[in-house]
């Protein structure tokens, strides 16, 4: 993440930025892209430096991340207090009844407020990579690169850079849209199963119908042919 923000920024200082994850799936997208067009261009009354976008659970879940944050009078958005990865059972039940939300590590971000938070757990870091995508005097900012990533550490994002800092965030909640980090091989058979058969003229499949994980053939055959509900497998 800190590689391309930097870029950015390089390119425009006064950016905002937003980060989308690349290993989920959306069943109501209209909701979650109305919820991001709004932390990404908020109210100057709503307006808030870093904006972590949270779902309301629907169930417990001891697979997923949660923000535990409470409302602030006159926002819709919330303080984040702390982070739980992946608690218990128990634990994920205590989580819902506090009205904790997923973490669904979808940011939108004033840039430098987002560079500030990596400044501030990783200096040398930072340094070192804005310096390698300047160049050097007479080389190239490729090989730079490629010198710093073989001697870079392993940093978790959540635990090496936002625990922590929860003082900077906020949280946006969101309501149930169908959302899956697709982590797993069983959540995507989940996603799969929920998904409506596409014909194969339109999803252009090897099967007569099949359900795709393709928001493109989904989007055709919305607009071309009826859907049908899918049953189980």
């Amino acid at each position: 993440m800190l590689l391309p923000l930097i870029m950015l920024l390089e390119r425009d200082p006064h950016a905002r930025i937003v980060v989308l994850p690349s290993d989920h799936h959306v069943r109501e997208e209209d909701r979650l892209a109305r919820a991001l067009r709004y932390a990404a261009a908020p109210p100057q009354c709503e307006r808030a430096e870093i904006l972590l976008l949270g779902l309301e659970p629907t169930a417990p879940d001891c697979q997923l991340g949660y923000i535990v944050a409470h409302r602030l009078a006159g926002h819709s958005h919330h303080a984040v207090e702390r982070f739980v990865e992946k608690p218990d059972t128990a634990g994920a039940q205590r989580l819902l009844e506090q009205g904790a939300l997923w973490n669904t590590f979808i940011i939108a971000a004033d840039g430098q407020s987002l560079l500030k938070l990596f400044e501030r757990r990783c200096p040398d870091i930072v340094t070192a990579m804005r310096d390698a995508i300047r160049g050097e005097p007479g080389g190239i900012a490729g090989e730079a690169l490629a010198r710093l990533y073989e001697t870079l550490p392993t940093l978790d994002f959540s635990r090496s850079i936002l625990q922590g800092q929860e003082q900077h965030l906020r949280a946006l909640p969101i309501p149930d849209c169908g959302w899956s980090d697709l982590g797993t091989p069983e959540r995507v058979a989940q996603a799969l199963s929920a998904l409506p058969r596409i014909p194969r003229e339109t999803a252009r499949a090897a099967t007569d119908s099949v359900a795709v994980l393709s928001l493109a053939a989904q989007s055709a055959a919305m607009r071309h042919a009826p859907l049908a509900a899918t049953g189980g497998g």
